[in-house]
């Protein structure tokens, strides 16, 4: 098992539209995803353009050694908080990098918004996703993510 500290982030470009795409519609990501629907290259180019020239979003690569194995983005919910989704592509989960991933992009986030606290809404059968969040220092929190979801955030405040 590699350590985590061989993982990194780089801001997304237009660029990764191709491999992300390819990780958006992989079937385990569709089906543990919170729209579980594919989604078709047009729609995907133009929420890319969107999100990248937008100020309320923010699109990361992780990245192993030279390799993109997955994305972390945050969506500006309003100016307090923000809301963090992440996935790795399913040959590389079980390496502490989600849960290193997550706890990078926080610290980005933290520093470069001034949002007090990050949510993550994960579908209920996600378990490998609400145990990489809570790893992370996200505390499961009242639903307030919609019917087969749960809540985690993450406070400023919690973090050292």
């Amino acid at each position: 098992m590699s350590t985590v500290a061989t993982i990194s982030l780089r801001p997304a470009a237009l660029t990764d539209a191709e491999v992300i795409f390819g990780w958006r519609n992989h079937p385990l990501i569709v089906r543990l995803g919170s729209s579980q629907r594919q989604v078709s290259w047009e729609e995907h180019v133009r929420w890319l353009t969107e999100s990248l020239a937008s100020e309320r979003h923010r699109l990361f690569i992780i990245q192993w050694e030279d390799v993109a194995i997955g994305q972390v983005r945050f969506h500006r919910w309003q100016s307090s908080e923000c809301v963090i989704s992440v996935y790795l592509a399913p040959e590389f989960t079980g390496n502490g990098w989600g849960v290193e991933a997550i706890r990078q992009a926080c610290d980005v986030i933290f520093e470069s918004w001034t949002v007090n606290s990050v949510v993550a809404c994960v579908r209920a059968e996600n378990h490998g996703a609400q145990a990489a969040f809570r790893k992370a220092g996200f505390e499961a929190e009242e639903n307030r993510c919609g019917a087969g979801h749960f809540s985690f955030l993450l406070h400023r405040s919690a973090k050292p």
